[in-house]
């Protein structure tokens, strides 16, 4: 009974030490991955930024995103935003 109970005892202390690392090893990982993720959104975005811009493609953009129709006015959803926009050109 002793030997289960000291087995028992051994293999709770392992199993909680081994969480734990396991548990700050993917803080550490993930910690990383976030701040990798970052500066690329922060590049990309920049990149964006930078990028010259045709209302061709913004509205292109628009309407392939079912912000705008066709006709370029704004989608059923997203009516409210004509009070908005209407004295903007």
């Amino acid at each position: 009974m002793v030997q289960y109970t000291i087995v028992f005892i051994f293999s709770y202390i392992i199993t909680k030490t081994f969480n734990f690392s396991l548990s700050l090893y993917y803080r550490f990982k993930f910690k990383n991955m976030e701040e990798k993720q970052l500066k690329l959104l922060r590049a990309l975005a920049k990149k964006i930024k930078s990028e010259k811009k045709e209302r061709t493609n913004v509205v292109a953009s628009l309407q392939s995103a079912k912000i705008l129709t066709k006709g370029e006015n704004f989608t059923a959803h997203l009516k409210n935003l004509d009070k908005v926009f209407a004295n903007v050109e």
